[in-house]
């Protein structure tokens, strides 16, 4: 499920989406139906994950450090350096126009 997530260039409507699958998977491996519920604190704590958004930010960290550490020669940090100096877009709520980079801006805020 969470293949390649240091790519997503997700919206928050998406990652709030694959929360609710998440817990939902989480809360049916531990047999809890309606009659019996628990929150989404407890459930985290006591199945001992965190929630799915949290760790594509996580990821998507790891991967722009993992470019900023790369060969200053390479394709990924030539293109994040095009990104930065050429494209300065500004960072807009409108999920269509939501970009990788813009993204990175939106988390650096």
């Amino acid at each position: 499920m969470m293949y390649n997530s240091s790519c997503w260039a997700a919206p928050k409507s998406v990652l709030e989406k694959l929360d609710v699958v998440h817990r939902r998977h989480l809360r049916s491996i531990l047999n809890y139906s309606y009659p019996n519920i628990i929150s989404n604190k407890n459930l985290y704590s006591r199945c001992n994950a965190e929630p799915l958004s949290v760790r594509v930010d996580r990821n998507r960290w790891r991967m722009l450090g993992h470019v900023l550490r790369g060969p200053s020669n390479g394709p990924a940090h030539t293109s994040l350096v095009y990104a930065i100096n050429t494209l300065g877009l500004p960072v807009e709520s409108d999920d269509r126009n939501l970009t990788y980079f813009s993204l990175i801006q939106c988390d650096l805020r």
